[in-house]
């Protein structure tokens, strides 16, 4: 980092705490003793690092260049920055870090510094595509005995995945990526990286589905593929769209849109404005949302695509749920389902069907809301959607508030809470946040609710304003009791 006053502030009470909070041992280049060249010793220590975190903040040169010495030194790095201008364009997609010392956010920075470096420390050391002259390195691997070839690695993460197999497709995937990657085959490795980050993410590895993605896109810059690169860029939207990074997700949103747009792709443009018609919902940002969707439609409908004018409609509906316009949202939803059935397309099925859960909820009828959450847990836990699960779990905790089984609805909160923390999805767990704060007040531990608010406000108030809003009004209600 730049070494001024004002960052070293910064590192003795957010950086420094945040470091020793998941147990590493915090090192500031400035603090090294040289025993020989300074940049040997630097270098050392990069190597030795278990992990290295560089504020970009004012585009210091001598941050630039460690920076580039922990990718190549293959180490997992977290990025700070108080401008997203400050950020070279080619670091970009990576996850940044950003914060506003304006604000005296007391807290805040540490709370995310800390569970970037809990996610490095769960999912190991980083896989890191490092350019060369022949687009990427290819990793020396002893190839004794029999081994099965790159391609028969993903046909068998293929089969496992369709036998719901997730854990063992991924490892399959993973050892794919690697056979790609030492044989040079960086058509095959991008593909393969393109998989896994969308099975990380399903399984609600943020991070796994960070790292796949950044070093996919990487690959598919090298070689010059810009349909494969809107790809990429539009699935590390969704990924800091569930990490509740909303500027960010609408970054890579519209990255991939321009591209796509340039391609004259039409079925990548109908995907990529589902994405931002989302996005939009989630900011309470209506007719946007409706502008996008509708276009998203037309452009489905033009070309016959049944899954995605299925997809348009049950966006639509979850649209039309939060218009208040709840037997428009029924019908929409029940014709995506039958779609689905026919297709055959069971992760969109059980969305489909927590959707619908959420309408007979609002109706009033909750045998049949938990009856469909029930159906939907079932199917995401063949195909090992954590995400998806912990949404569904957080809506059988409201099935049961609804009827008043206060610790029933406090123990369904309490596992999607869990989930959520683990993986990361900031956006989903704001909502649980806030739910089970309500079900505290009910149950009179308003302390608590407080307590849970409080967390909430701090994520949402970058995040998600339409949710900020709320959270803030109920702290008010309850700060005098």
């Amino acid at each position: 980092m730049p070494f001024n006053a004002a960052q070293d502030e910064l590192y003795q009470e957010e950086i420094k705490p945040a470091i020793e909070s998941v147990g590493l041992t915090s090192v500031r280049i400035d603090q090294l003793v040289a025993l020989g060249p300074l940049i040997s010793t630097l270098w050392q220590h990069i190597q030795d690092a278990r992990c290295v975190i560089a504020d970009l903040s004012g585009k210091n040169p001598n941050v630039f260049y460690e920076l580039g010495l922990a990718h190549a030194a293959g180490k997992p790095t977290v990025i700070l920055s108080q401008s997203v201008e400050d950020v070279p364009f080619d670091l970009q997609h990576m996850r940044i870090i950003r914060y506003d010392r304006t604000l005296h956010e007391a807290g805040g920075l540490k709370r995310r510094v800390s569970q970037a470096l809990k996610e490095i420390v769960k999912q190991g050391t980083d896989f890191v595509v490092t350019p060369a002259a022949a687009g990427v390195r290819r990793l020396r691997k002893s190839t004794k005995g029999k081994s099965k070839s790159p391609d028969e690695l993903v046909r068998g993460a293929e089969a496992a995945y369709k036998a719901g197999r997730t854990t063992e497709a991924i490892s399959l995937l993973e050892q794919g990526k690697t056979a790609y990657n030492a044989v040079g085959d960086n058509h095959g490795l991008a593909n393969a990286l393109l998989t896994l980050g969308s099975l990380y993410q399903r399984t609600g590895d943020y991070r796994g589905a960070l790292s796949a993605l950044q070093q996919s896109l990487e690959v598919l810059k090298a070689l010059g593929d810009p349909r494969g690169e809107a790809a990429a860029s539009a699935n590390l939207g969704n990924v800091f769209e569930a990490m509740a990074d909303s500027e960010r997700a609408e970054e890579f949103y519209r990255r991939a849109l321009v591209i796509s747009e340039s391609l004259a792709d039409k079925a990548a443009i109908s995907l990529h404005l589902a994405n931002l018609g989302t996005l939009m919902v989630q900011r309470a940002a209506y007719a946007e949302a409706e502008h996008y969707y509708e276009r998203s439609l037309a452009l489905s409908k033009e070309q016959n695509n049944r899954p995605a004018i299925a997809r348009m409609r049950s966006n639509l509906g979850i649209l039309r749920l939060y218009q208040g316009r709840r037997d428009e949202a029924e019908e929409l939803f029940r014709a995506a389902l039958r779609d689905y059935e026919e297709l055959a397309t069971p992760a969109d099925r059980s969305r489909t069907l927590h959707n619908l859960a959420s309408i007979m909820q609002e109706k009033g009828d909750l045998s049949a809301a938990e009856r469909y959450l029930h159906e939907s847990l079932t199917i995401k836990r063949e195909l090992g959607d954590r995400a998806g699960l912990a949404a569904t779990i957080a809506n059988l905790g409201s099935v049961a508030a609804s009827r008043g089984e206060l610790d029933e609805a406090l123990r369904f909160y309490t596992e999607a809470v869990r989930i959520y923390e683990e993986t990361g999805n900031y956006y989903g767990l704001t909502q649980a946040y806030f739910a089970t704060s309500r079900v505290l007040q009910a149950a009179g531990q308003t302390s608590k609710a407080v307590e849970l608010l409080k967390r909430a406000e701090e994520i949402a108030r970058s995040s998600s304003p339409a949710q900020h809003k709320k959270i803030v009004e109920l702290l008010q209600e309850l700060k005098p009791a």
